[in-house]
């Protein structure tokens, strides 16, 4: 959700759009390791993969660009 700040920042705050975005995206990464250190290896997809995915997305779509 914090990530999602990102849209109703302006373009003239490029600096801290990055900035949330790669500490949210940090954070983000070190719960899924978490996540899948508490749970035997499987070879499908469980339901945390699945929402851990979904964020990935999300992070994908609000990661900020120069020129917008």
């Amino acid at each position: 959700m914090i990530s999602l700040l990102t849209f109703f920042m302006t373009p003239q705050n490029f600096g801290q759009r990055i900035g949330l975005v790669v500490s949210t995206l940090m954070a983000a990464s070190a719960f899924h390791l978490s996540l899948l250190s508490g749970l035997p290896p499987t070879g499908y997809l469980t339901l945390a993969d699945r929402m851990m995915l979904i964020v990935y997305i999300i992070f994908l779509f609000t990661s900020p660009s120069p020129s917008t």
